[in-house]
């Protein structure tokens, strides 16, 4: 009896010995008629957030969505107060806002700006009157209390995640869809203290912890100044995260998930700098996180020789991607269990579509886990949106013909179906972002086509350095990272902003390339600098700096200084990717992207693919299809170029 009692003891103390993770996913986009709040397409964002959450572990019985009119005032109480109660010291916890943003007159005197930030809930009023003042929003004041609350019940062991997807700035919009965009709301006679401005989001109030409280990190999608953009109807901050969340790295920080957060971002919605605040340098999830989904879940079977998979473009699994089929039970890969084999012909955010080469035994989506076998990264293809201020059909129809003869794409009448967007600014066409209608090219100089011919070649320029800013090979043998430093080491710091990104100055600054081989193998690197209107040049080697394969080369598990190539910057000033490319043979990307291609053939296979991307201009489609062949880790650093 004793020895019973005993190993009930036990087991009922080990019973929680593992991280629970819970999540709360908030969206609110049709707002109440009369509200004076304009429809967002916020709840798109929740099947996106909550398939990247369970692709990492959270069960889906452990996630709280809170839906337009669920998500009054009272029912986000409600919803953390219930989370709260589950929760147990050491879990982890992510919550998700996707709303409306509004600045809010101040009722405490904390704030220098004499405003909050708020969150705006389903039963919130956009303007002040005599019936409304204001008791419907949710104020960082009462978010920091939750907050606070929060990281007491998890603990030291446990971690909170806030992910903020709106805005808070009075600033109007042109054309494109923003989250927020409304002035602030005030009483009459009310006044603004001038000059009174803050960093960040202006999100995280000040309250007193619990001096064993959990570490806590919040993600914005924009800073306190901006708007927030939808792109492609979703959230700008959402949809960046579930793509940076689709493939991790070893050891991976929230400052490391945050810049390929910027990465995307700063192709997606230039104009908008989200923001991290927090304990950034803690692990992702304490360190629980799947870098790689090995497997992924049915959806539904259409028919038995049909299925639909939980993952898609997000999770790079593009048309032509071969998949084998497995019993659910299968605890991984193994070719003696394949059911049957099949290729994607489908893809979308969050699901694709694939036909099988036999009928499967049963229609029970969850008898069967899916294998990837050969990945493929698709193709160079963009939407293309003409906005009214082009005239000119004529050149509509050359633009739509070289997109289909290329296989690059399409033209589209929906701005929220778009790449990017084509106007017509006196004489010239212009690229522009969907989400936020910037420019993509920053250097005035240069940005606009005269003819159809050059319009084409910037648009194909734009769509190939997508795709190589989108690349991901994530193959853990090869695993690399890189950074930039500056001459004076001590100055690092210096160079970074809140959020941690490296700015640079084009007057005196000079950095140098640290590049770190995390694996087991010794790895040959390349480096290219990726802008915004997808620019592509050679970073390292370059003409200037003509290092060899094995001055590249980097032994394992150590780092090395690139010293003897110095870097300084001139315009343009945006966020600009540099892109690494790590392979166990010799790589230099530089012949590949310049005029030393045609001269040059590729002897690395990862060589030859980023090549192949080139050959897609010319009219020649290829499937850019990993058979084993290509054997590699691409990773990224952002960092902008300040004019001071």
């Amino acid at each position: 009896m004793k020895k019973l009692l005993l190993t009930l003891i036990v087991t009922l103390i080990g019973f929680h010995s593992y991280a629970d993770k819970y999540a709360l996913i908030v969206a609110i986009g049709d707002y109440p008629e009369g509200s004076g709040w304009g429809d967002i397409n916020s709840v798109n964002d929740v099947e996106l957030i909550s398939n990247a959450l369970q692709l990492q572990g959270f069960s889906s019985s452990n996630i709280t969505t809170l839906i337009n009119a669920q998500a009054t005032k009272q029912g986000l109480d409600e919803a953390l107060t219930n989370i709260q109660e589950k929760m147990q010291p050491g879990d982890v916890l992510v919550v998700h806002f996707s709303a409306h943003g509004q600045q809010i007159y101040d009722d405490n005197g904390d704030e220098v700006d004499r405003l909050d930030e708020s969150i705006v809930p389903f039963d919130a009023q956009a303007s002040y009157s005599s019936d409304y003042t204001g008791q419907n929003h949710y104020r960082d004041d009462q978010i920091g209390k939750v907050i606070t609350n929060l990281r007491n019940k998890l603990g030291s062991d446990g971690q909170l995640l806030f992910i903020l997807d709106s805005c808070h700035s009075g600033s109007a919009s042109r054309g494109a869809i923003a989250r927020g965009g409304k002035g602030a709301l005030v009483p009459p006679n009310w006044e603004k203290k001038d000059n009174a401005t803050a960093d960040g989001s202006d999100m995280v109030e000040k309250v007193a912890l619990n001096s064993d409280a959990a570490p806590f990190v919040m993600i914005s999608g924009a800073s306190a100044r901006e708007l927030n953009y939808e792109y492609q109807g979703k959230g700008s901050l959402s949809y960046a995260f579930a793509k940076a969340m689709s493939s991790l790295g070893t050891d991976y920080t929230y400052r490391q998930l945050f810049n390929k957060i910027a990465s995307e971002m700063a192709t997606i919605a230039p104009r908008q700098n989200p923001v991290i605040e927090g304990d950034v340098d803690y692990k992702l999830f304490n360190g629980e996180y799947v870098q790689q989904q090995p497997f992924y879940s049915l959806k539904r079977i259409s028919n038995p020789k049909s299925i639909v998979l939980n993952a898609g473009s997000v999770q790079q699994l593009n048309e032509g991607t071969t998949i084998s089929v497995l019993p659910a039970d299968a605890t991984s890969f193994d070719k003696d269990l394949v059911i049957t084999q099949g290729k994607v012909n489908r893809s979308k955010f969050n699901e694709s579509y694939a036909l099988l080469d036999k009928d499967l035994p049963t229609t029970v989506a969850q008898d069967y886990a899916v294998y990837i076998e050969d990945k493929s990264y698709g193709d160079i293809a963009v939407k293309v949106f003409f906005d009214n201020s082009v005239k000119d059909k004529s050149l509509q129809k050359e633009v739509e013909k070289y997109l289909a003869t290329n296989s690059q794409g399409s033209v589209v009448t929906d701005i929220n179906e778009a790449d990017l967007v084509v106007s017509k600014e006196d004489a010239f066409y212009v690229l522009q972002s969907p989400a936020d209608l910037s420019y993509l090219n920053a250097d005035e100089d240069t940005r606009g086509s005269k003819t159809a011919e050059d319009l084409n070649k910037n648009i194909f320029i734009y769509a190939r350095g997508n795709y190589l800013r989108d690349l991901e090979m994530k193959n853990p043998t090869y695993e690399f990272s890189f950074k930039l430093v500056p001459e004076n080491v001590e100055d690092e710091s210096q160079h970074l902003d809140e959020n941690g990104v490296f700015k640079v100055n084009t007057t005196d600054d000079v950095v140098y390339l640290n590049v770190t081989n995390n694996s087991n193998k010794d790895l040959y690197f390349t480096v290219l600098e990726i802008y915004t209107d997808g620019k592509i040049l050679p970073f390292m080697p370059n003409a200037e700096c003509d290092y060899t394969d094995d001055e590249r080369l980097i032994p394992r598990r150590s780092s090395k200084l690139i010293k003897g190539c110095r870097y300084q910057f001139g315009s343009p000033y945006e966020r600009i990717v540099l892109k690494g490319f790590a392979s166990s043979q010799p790589i230099n990307m530089e012949p590949v992207i310049t005029e030393k291609t045609r001269t040059r053939s590729a002897t690395n296979p990862l060589e030859a693919f980023v090549k192949q991307t080139e050959n897609q201009s010319r009219g020649q489609k290829s499937s850019r299809t990993d058979s084993g062949s290509i054997k590699g880790y691409t990773t990224e650093f952002i960092y902008e170029i300040i004019n001071e």
